[in-house]
């Protein structure tokens, strides 16, 4: 008998911690907010964050077309439409026209840093300048041979937008493939 009420106390004893963990986990968890690599106090998605200056958009440094080094830091004092992209990646491939579109309405206003996740699953520059030739894109391809870029911003799916201030600041973000008219909204959002 001593040995069931053991074995039931042990059990009550393991419930009350469980529930005791759970209703600690639930108070705490809805108080904390991790900071994580790459948020920047941002919420993905124009909506939310339109009209929002953030913190100071991380410097990176990637290449150009003709394989000099380009920082980000390079374009202050314009704004930037910062896009993260992949020649693999179907949603990239599907918002390049109005990526292509926007550049050739605003490319003298914004400065579109278009970055090709270079060594990233398989992507190479050949690859990336195959696409953006066969499909006769005129926006200026960057490519982050180094990861430099996508770590600074901590890049988890492409493609990733975020509209950047002429003073450095990022202004709206979004995950995922754009319409033009979303596009459009954060363009407008930092050229304001």
């Amino acid at each position: 008998m001593s040995k069931q009420i053991k074995a039931i106390s042990a059990i009550v004893l393991f419930a009350l911690f469980i529930t005791g963990a759970y209703v600690v986990y639930n108070k705490l968890g809805s108080e904390y907010e991790p900071e994580l690599p790459g948020s920047y106090g941002i919420v993905s998605g124009l909506p939310e964050t339109e009209g929002k200056t953030s913190e100071y958009a991380p410097d990176f440094t990637v290449t150009d077309a003709t394989g000099a080094n380009v920082k980000l830091s390079d374009f202050k004092g314009k704004p930037v439409v910062l896009n993260f992209w992949a020649s693999w990646c179907s949603p990239c491939k599907s918002e390049m026209p109005d990526f292509d579109k926007a550049f050739a309405m605003y490319g003298e206003d914004v400065h579109f840093l278009m970055v090709n996740l270079t060594n990233a699953n398989g992507e190479t520059a050949e690859k990336a300048r195959a696409l953006i030739k066969q499909e006769g894109y005129s926006f200026p391809v960057y490519f982050d041979t180094k990861s430099l870029a996508d770590r600074a911003y901590g890049v988890t799916s492409i493609p990733s937008t975020y509209f950047i201030d002429k003073d450095g600041k990022i202004v709206a973000s979004y995950s995922g493939s754009m319409e033009y008219n979303v596009l459009e909204r954060g363009i407008k959002a930092v050229i304001e």
